[in-house]
């Protein structure tokens, strides 16, 4: 099997200078975050239950002296949750500040252990790895190159698992043993005893080439032979071998009496299980599984091997084969043992284990679950989820929290019930929003129920949140009337003096959506009116958006096409300085997307490509798809006009994919409008024309007007570029096109905008003659400008009205 291929693969490093850390993933702690990291450190450093918090943050700075001797202790303390005591003043870091230096510190301890010698990472079953460590070996992945790092990961087909690791990693697809292999296993693994040659192939035959369905068959051939025969060879009917491999572990269960039900209560607490833990559980007055004799049993199934042991008692722990095995030993309980059970589990760990609970309430909440306790279990599934939001772990809280909900209906119903859902599912939706999108199903199904309970509770601050995230969903779907109305309704509850974050995000509300509909007028003076009221202190604010860079970054974009590319320019900057001062990822992600698209479209494209890079990596790690796509789209179209066209256009057209798969069809004219000007940078103006025809298609359904005139000139050059000449009807058309854009870049003030298209319908005019009508147009837009000499458009513009004006 994948654990054995693997131990093999370490044995034959020993006899080399290698190092080599094990971590394994589990699936009971699939969604608490960094479970396998916090695992191995804790065995490590040798921190056990009864630790000391003053040795152990001295080992922690003993640990990571080499690779960051001022910052570890504290992000590693927090991880372990080692209490930081006179450290904590260097402990107030934003959540999301202090994940990104738990990763930081920890993968670039294993790239300084791989500088030491060469380094074997194994992670086992990464088919149930938390999304947290996942995190983490995505930044190895990338930081890693280079250094002398082997990562071998083990997972099965079967399981799906929302991480992926890169494509630079090499997969080894295993099936089962071909039959000649098993039957050499089965002969290797019998030792001193014979079996016949039939009861080898009846082996081979019935265990499918599975290395465990092999060897415990053999075991239990070899059990009963031994019985009927006294050790000696018997025949392939001598004895009987269960068809199933859950069956089979179950009757290697049943002929251990004397250590069954620790493998049971063992089975119920995980597939790990500690010595402390699982004699407090069976010594328990109350326990339904009681022994006094443990270590003699436990010694029984060590020596059975269904177990392993690591340590020794009382710091022991001990570790299923297999997972199949845990599970055998759990389910051959009666659901009323099981249920008793993990009620004696969870007081246990309540009374004799309060910092584990502390630190992992989500074990806690597992058992209650399973105990049929749901109050208790509501309680501690959202203080898992409040965890690991500290931890800025986004996808565990989202997985905790719905854990809760999934057990609301066990609640007695009424006022109290319908409180408790209403805070879950506000908690949910906002997480829902970071990591899918605001356009994402699953947001409306979370606000739509949180607004009926607010209505059932007539909770005025919930209502408020609630009618606000609802705003942002109808939004991001283009529903541009359902989105002021609930803004305006928004707005009507707070008060319009008011220094509270609710009138912040009300204005920004009513102000995104006048962005969208190209209302720049009204959109620019509530922006303005945001920054002014709260500047110095919206970093304070908190949320998952800091209006600051909101407003700095749309309004950059805003005044650019207004005709300000360098008052533009100085926003952009300002939201991302903010952004980076604050420490808040999803604001830094946001502020250098929006800058980039500034660069760009200031023809500034090595500026623009770092900026989108480095959004693109901040997104890609804290799982913001809605920005991690718009710097894609960014990419992709720089690398086009770089000369990268087939590269970059199939980026343009994964990027638009993603955007859409959150659900947002706001701004997918724009991704389409991008895409169309790639086509034709390439060539391809029936594709171009194809793509700018659905960009114009969302602009009218939804009245999304902001990119209006550009997507409008956009058609008219593709339309020239597919004509035969000048008096083509194509060409004709195109010039009408130009006509149109010019006008809509003139009615809503957009300069920049005006500026594009008067020099596409300049060149044409050209073209056919209007030589002067072509420059008078030029220099009459030309000289709206006081700014942006040195940007593309006035420098392209200017430069054809040269050529307008002075032929030689």
């Amino acid at each position: 099997g994948k654990s054995r291929l693997v131990n093999r693969f370490l044995e034959s490093l020993r006899p080399r200078s290698h190092s080599v850390i094990a971590w394994r993933c589990d699936n009971h702690r699939s969604s608490s975050a960094f479970h396998p990291v916090i695992e191995y450190l804790r065995e490590l450093l040798e921190i056990t239950e009864h630790y000391r918090p003053e040795i152990a943050l001295k080992k922690i700075a003993s640990l990571f002296r080499s690779t960051a001797p001022d910052d570890a202790v504290v992000p590693i303390a927090s991880l372990l949750s080692i209490p930081l005591d006179g450290l904590r003043r260097r402990s107030q870091y934003p959540p999301e500040r202090q994940r990104e230096m738990t990763l930081d510190t920890v993968a670039q301890w294993l790239i300084d252990q791989a500088r030491l010698q060469p380094l074997c990472l194994v992670v086992e079953d990464v088919h149930w790895i938390d999304p947290s460590t996942g995190e983490l070996l995505d930044r190895l992945l990338l930081r890693g190159a280079g250094h002398s790092i082997f990562l071998l990961m083990t997972r099965r087909s079967e399981n799906g698992t929302s991480w992926e690791p890169g494509p630079t990693i090499s997969r080894i697809n295993l099936g089962g043993l071909p039959r000649r292999a098993a039957a050499n296993l089965i002969a290797r693994a019998q030792g001193e005893a014979e079996l016949t040659p039939e009861t080898v192939q009846a082996l081979v035959e019935r265990t499918d080439g599975v290395p465990l369905f092999i060897e415990e068959s053999l075991q239990m051939a070899l059990d009963a032979d031994e019985r009927a025969f006294d050790g000696a060879a018997g025949s392939a009917l001598g004895f009987a071998v269960p068809d199933t491999i859950q069956d089979l572990l179950m009757a290697r269960l049943d002929r251990l009496p004397a250590a069954k039900e620790v493998a049971q209560v063992g089975g119920t607490i995980g597939r790990e299980f500690s010595y402390e833990l699982l004699q407090a559980v069976m010594s328990a007055p109350d326990s339904p599984l009681r022994v006094t004799n443990l270590d003699d049993r436990l010694g029984l199934l060590v020596e059975s091997g269904l177990v392993r042991q690591e340590g020794a008692p009382p710091e022991a722990r001990y570790v299923f084969k297999h997972a199949l095995v845990r599970d055998t030993a759990y389910l051959s309980l009666l659901k009323s043992t099981r249920r008793q059970l993990h009620r004696q589990v969870a007081a246990v760990l309540v009374a004799r284990f309060p910092r584990l609970s502390e630190a992992h309430p989500e074990r806690l909440a597992l058992h209650l679950t399973e105990a049929g306790i749901p109050d208790q279990a509501i309680e501690h599934w959202q203080r898992a989820g409040f965890r690991a939001m500290e931890k800025s772990a986004l996808l565990e809280a989202i997985e905790h929290f719905s854990a809760a909900l999934e057990l609301i209906d066990r609640l007695p119903a009424g006022a109290e019930r319908d409180r408790i859902e209403l805070r879950l599912q506000v908690l949910l939706a906002g997480r829902l929003i970071a990591t899918r999108g605001y356009g994402a199903p699953e947001v409306e199904t979370a606000y739509r129920r949180a607004l009926e309970l607010c209505r059932r509770v007539e909770d005025d601050k919930q209502l408020l949140k609630v009618r606000l995230g609802l705003e942002s969903y109808h939004f991001m779907r283009g529903d541009f009337a359902s989105a002021l109305d609930l803004a305006r309704r928004s707005l009507a509850m707070v008060d319009p003096a008011s220094q509270d974050r609710e009138w912040l995000q009300a204005n920004w509300a009513l102000a995104s959506v006048r962005f969208h509909q190209g209302k720049f007028d009204r959109a620019l003076a509530r922006m303005d009116e945001c920054i002014d009221r709260f500047a110095g202190r919206m970093n304070r604010l908190g949320g998952l958006q800091s209006p600051q860079v909101m407003c700095l970054g749309y309004s950059a974009w805003m005044v650019w096409q207004l005709g300000y590319p360098d008052d533009g320019l100085g926003r952009a900057d300002s939201a991302v300085e903010f952004a980076f001062e604050v420490r808040h990822p999803y604001s830094q992600g946001v502020a250098l997307g929006l800058r980039a698209a500034l660069h760009f479209f200031r023809g500034d494209h090595d500026h623009a490509l770092r900026d989108a890079e480095q959004a693109y990596e901040i997104c890609e790690a804290h799982h913001f798809p809605v920005w991690s796509a718009f710097a894609r789209l960014l990419i992709g179209r720089i690398q086009v006009g770089a000369g990268q066209r087939e590269e970059g256009i199939a980026e343009i057209r994964r990027a638009y994919d993603a955007w859409s798969s959150t659900g947002a069809i706001l701004t997918q004219a724009f991704y389409l409008s991008m895409l169309a000007e790639s086509l034709a940078l390439d060539g391809r103006p029936a594709e171009g024309l194809e793509a700018v025809g659905q960009a114009l298609e969302i602009v009218e359904r939804h009245d999304e007007r902001y990119y209006d005139p550009e997507i409008r000139r956009l058609h008219g050059e593709l339309l020239l570029q597919s004509s035969s000449g000048a008096g083509d009807e194509r060409a004709v058309e195109a010039g009408r096109w130009f006509d149109q854009a010019l006008k809509s870049a003139r009615r809503r003030g957009y300069r920049m905008l005006e500026l594009r298209a008067a020099t596409s319908l300049g060149r044409h005019w050209r073209a056919i003659g209007r030589t002067g009508d072509a420059a008078q147009l030029l220099a009459e837009v030309l000289s709206q400008f006081s700014e942006g000499a040195e940007t593309a458009d006035v420098k392209a513009a200017t430069r054809l009205l040269s050529r307008l004006t002075d032929p030689a």
